[in-house]
């Protein structure tokens, strides 16, 4: 991906919950620690979608657990309709490269871009993929849900507030030249 489009090309609309699939954070450990017995490792997927305002790049990260078996890609387009798409539609995502990989080692919020030697059994593998938009399209969240498109300066170094993961992300993206449309 190397277009982004203006964030005022986005309509962002509103929907009953689909699922109870996209719990909280602490929510979704204690069904991981739940699970972990009979599953083992865990799998997750998470999206990079970037737009921008004034040519400055606006992110957001929606993401959720795999089902058991199910391909990363495909199982990624399911969570982002599910949770961003209108009722009864689809969007077409543009599903690009797994840009890191994050370990949960013990059922906590800490995750690590690497897995722990001294930890034989990770409990959660997270890969975060960037996902292009397409130029213009309607989004509808969930009620429950909050969506913000943050300015990545905002999340630069600024793991206090969002965490290792989305911290990251401005190094990670630096690789790529992004074309503002």
């Amino acid at each position: 991906m190397s277009v982004i489009f203006p964030l005022s090309n986005y309509f962002i609309g509103v929907k009953d919950i689909v699922s109870d699939d996209y719990l909280s954070s602490r929510k979704k450990i204690e069904q991981l620690e739940k699970d972990y017995p009979t599953l083992g490792l865990h799998v997750s997927v998470e999206a990079v979608i970037v737009a921008h305002e004034h040519n400055h790049p606006l992110i957001f990260t929606p993401g959720g657990f795999l089902k058991i078996g199910e391909d990363e890609v495909e199982g990624l387009k399911r969570i982002l309709n599910d949770l961003l798409a209108p009722v009864n539609e689809t969007i077409e995502w543009e599903i690009g490269e797994v840009i890191s990989h994050w370990w949960r080692p013990h059922f906590t919020m800490d995750m690590y871009p690497y897995p722990l030697p001294h930890i034989k059994q990770q409990k959660e593998l997270k890969k975060v993929f960037l996902v292009g938009l397409p130029e213009k399209c309607t989004f509808s969240v969930p009620k429950a849900f909050k969506v913000a498109a943050v300015p990545m300066i905002d999340v630069y170094e600024n793991r206090a507030n969002f965490g290792a993961i989305i911290s990251s992300i401005p190094h990670v993206l630096s690789r790529f030249q992004f074309v503002f449309a």
